[in-house]
């Protein structure tokens, strides 16, 4: 099997809508600070009443919002309806879907192995959906080197920090200290296996300051984006997930100076009192490369 195709885009935003809710829909087609990706749900957001009625909307819902990449959140794998929101998700114009609760890397290839039965019946682009596994667990962090590496369709490693915290029998928090080790272990597997490593949401929705914080920590430690469930939340996490005004600055006067420093064949220079070497010469190339 030919590997996906691998997203090439940015993931700083990814807005959870529920399935279905053409309110949510025509909001995020109308924002004028737009997410980087669409996360169509059908867990948490929807009732277990409304679960079917969710499930039937969402070729609509992707219809709709074909404007952006759509990843699809199903239930988890011991709900009774995992197995049909995985049937109905493998539809041209999705681009992933995201599995809750991933505690193995079986049920990761498992389910990659029904995407690729369903992509040949239905006619959709073989290879064309990829996977993200949701930490959400102890079970999951300790496996979570062989999740990453489970199959060709996983991009991205999404953290769950709230069911994370109710794993270990704790409450989530703003400061994370309930979370604080798998949060720094999902970024480096993430980076080491050449994924995107996806934070989990922020759910203090007034706190603005805490959330831009947060998510620039988050940033700092290594993920890429994060998980957002507020469209107010997208302009800060778009910010958030980018080199700060005064990254920039820094990026733009080593990349002068160290130019100038070699073009005189000299390898190490002081700038504003600081070494600079060609680790920071790349350092400052690789930020100005992000803007």
């Amino acid at each position: 099997m030919e590997p996906p195709r691998k997203f090439s885009g940015r993931l700083r935003t990814l807005l959870f809508i529920p399935s279905g809710n053409d309110r949510f829909i025509d909001k995020a087609l109308e924002m004028k600070d737009k997410p980087d990706a669409i996360i169509l749900d059908l867990e948490d957001s929807i009732q277990k009443k409304k679960k079917d009625e969710a499930r039937i909307a969402l070729s609509d819902s992707v219809k709709k919002l074909s404007v952006f990449p759509i990843i699809v959140r199903v239930n988890n794998a011991k709900s009774i309806h995992f197995k049909k929101d995985i049937e109905q998700a493998v539809i041209n114009r999705v681009t992933a879907i995201q599995v809750p609760k991933v505690d193995s890397p079986e049920l990761v290839r498992s389910v990659s192995t029904k995407i690729t039965v369903l992509e040949k019946a239905r006619g959709v682009t073989k290879n064309s959906i990829s996977l993200i596994p949701m930490i959400e667990s102890a079970s999951a962090v300790m496996s979570v080197s062989q999740i990453a590496r489970s199959s060709a369709r996983v991009i991205a490693l999404a953290f769950g920090s709230g069911d994370y915290a109710l794993d270990l029998g704790l409450p989530w928090t703003k400061e994370g200290l309930e979370y604080e080790a798998p949060r720094m272990i999902i970024p480096i597997v993430a980076k080491a296996s050449e994924l995107f490593a996806i934070d989990g949401v922020f759910m203090d929705l007034d706190d603005t300051n805490s959330f831009m914080k947060d998510s620039t920590r988050s940033r700092r430690l290594g993920y890429q984006g994060r998980m957002v469930v507020h469209p107010d939340q997208v302009k800060i996490a778009n910010l958030a997930y980018l080199p700060s005004r005064e990254e920039v600055r820094w990026a733009v006067k080593v990349d002068r100076a160290y130019r100038n420093a070699i073009s005189r064949d000299i390898g190490a220079i002081k700038v504003d009192g600081l070494l600079v070497d060609e680790l920071h010469y790349k350092l400052a190339k690789r930020i100005l490369s992000s803007t």
